[in-house]
């Protein structure tokens, strides 16, 4: 079959969602911003952040500086999808969905972009029979809206390192080392609400509200200016520098090859745009867009112990849990920048600083990655946040304080651990522990904010950080003795200090009421 004008995703659907019923269904991209009975994505933490980023980029281009307050910012999406429809495409001979047009290279599986099923260098996944193999016979039964959506989250997330070679425009395009997806390590932030069309709308942030650093370099999404010989140089620049150019990540080269016969999809990828244009990291351009990104939390940490500070992106840490960092995400003002917001947020949860009018979710989710070039996925983690119409910082302040606590007797039972050895061990049992007591914590914290008045008027061992503090060391008590109760004499000595770490913790009591 030629690949030209195939499954175009306007209208064709391919996007995982469900309903107000629960039922499991496909969308497409019109329907997106038509549909109002849909509840949310059905989705994996990377495909959710790679689809909201498509939805929001379209948002942009099709409103402009609109105010993000009604409805008919979403029928103007439907208009513009209209407009750019040939742009949408999965496969086309002209201009095919994220893809340059004419690249010849290496003929390879289509689960090179399936990276975010695949482990390592290993290729196998599982196909749509069930059966998980090195043959390439259950690959024939991939539909072209799975690679469509495969294909959206690889640009966003491929690892970094060589890409394979491939020849574009009589170009060669060189097997070199280029950097990573601009999506991967970091940890991203959406506002869930009650439906999908109430969700985009509160997502969408007026022009006005943006980091300046975003409006001075708007740009313009990169299905409306394709590679071409002619303008490389200047579509290249959009794709790698401005605020649109860079929500719908285009930093590979790829081309999907649709089947011959009963033959499986294949696929050339090859380094490509990003390795000339794509801007520095955290270390190097500190005025690139992609420093003020609209999904990302910018975090300041002071530099080598001084008193110099750095901005950085919150990254993803596989060792630790997303709600240890939830005060971050939740607006803790530690700085402002010049146009006197606080830095240490998101720029999507920016207008629920001046009015929370309604109650919704924090989204927070991201992948990390392993090995020295970080081509493999560690792990993909995602959390939610129920905020309601409290003050953001006041929020953000207390949970900060219950989260130190967490922290704190981490420390002292990593320290008591080390007395038998076991310290790394004990740690892990401690997070995953109080991993599945979340519960309790937002139950504090709810009851904090609202007496207003926490340790310091609680009284003794009556106020809800108090709790959280006695049962931080009731855990902490329960996996020490659990692992390290002594089985002789000789043992007894370093059970008593390790105990000792412990109990030094908190001003509670030791445990006997003395």
């Amino acid at each position: 079959m030629a690949c030209h004008q195939f499954f175009n995703l306007v209208a064709e659907p391919w996007i995982p969602v469900s309903d107000g019923e629960g039922n499991f269904i496909y969308l497409s991209l019109e329907e997106v911003f038509v549909r109002k009975d849909i509840v949310d994505l059905s989705v994996g933490p990377m495909e959710r952040i790679a689809l909201m980023r498509l939805f929001l980029c379209i948002i942009y281009a099709a409103n402009g500086v609109g105010d993000g307050a009604d409805s008919p910012m979403l029928e103007r999406c439907v208009a513009y999808l209209a407009k750019w429809r040939d742009r949408f495409y999965l496969c086309h001979g002209q201009y095919p969905f994220l893809q340059y047009a004419g690249l010849e290279g290496e003929n390879k599986p289509w689960t090179t972009l399936a990276f975010s099923k695949t482990s390592g260098n290993n290729l196998v996944i599982r196909g749509n029979d069930g059966r998980s193999n090195g043959n390439d016979e259950w690959q024939t039964d991939i539909a072209a809206r799975e690679l469509a959506l495969y294909l959206l989250t690889f640009q966003n997330f491929h690892g970094s390192g060589t890409a394979g070679t491939g020849t574009w425009q009589e170009e060669e395009l060189p097997n070199a080392g280029g950097k990573s997806g601009q999506c991967k390590n970091n940890v991203h932030l959406f506002i869930l609400k009650k439906s999908l069309e109430k969700t985009l709308l509160a997502n969408f942030v007026p022009l006005g509200k943006l980091p300046k650093i975003c409006n001075d370099f708007l740009g313009r999404p990169v299905w409306e200016g394709y590679p071409e010989k002619n303008f490389f140089e200047k579509n290249a620049k959009n794709a790698a520098k401005t605020f649109l150019g860079r929500l719908v990540p285009w930093s590979r080269a790829v081309l999907l090859r649709q089947p011959v016969g009963n033959g499986p999809w294949q696929v050339s990828v090859a380094t490509g745009l990003e390795r000339k244009f794509l801007c520095e990291d955290e270390k190097g351009d500190q005025n690139a867009p992609a420093m003020r990104g609209l999904t990302t939390t910018i975090i300041v940490q002071k530099k080598g112990g001084k008193n110099e500070t750095v901005e950085k992106i919150l990254k993803i840490n596989p060792k630790k849990s997303l709600w240890r960092d939830a005060h971050v995400v939740a607006l803790a003002d530690y700085r402002r920048d010049r146009d006197g917001w606080s830095i240490v947020c998101a720029p999507i949860l920016r207008p629920f600083l001046e009015s929370p009018t309604s109650d919704y979710i924090i989204w927070c989710g991201g992948v990390a990655y392993h090995g020295r070039m970080g081509g493999a996925v560690e792990i993909a983690v995602e959390d939610h946040w129920p905020i309601g119409n409290a003050a953001l910082r006041g929020q953000a302040e207390h949970r900060e304080r219950f989260v130190a606590k967490a922290e704190e007797m981490a420390k002292k039972l990593g320290r008591a651990g080390a007395e038998c050895k076991k310290g790394a061990k004990l740690s892990s049992a401690y997070w995953a522990t109080l991993d599945v007591r979340q519960g309790l914590m937002h139950e504090l914290l709810r009851q904090e904010m609202a007496q207003k008045q926490g340790t310091e008027n609680g009284g003794k061992g009556q106020g809800p950080l108090e709790r959280w503090e006695r049962e931080l060391q009731q855990v902490a008590l329960a996996i020490f003795d659990d692992e390290c109760a002594p089985q002789n004499s000789a043992q007894w000595a370093v059970y008593v200090r390790g105990r000792r770490q412990i109990f030094e913790t908190f001003n509670v009591g030791n445990g006997d009421g003395k």
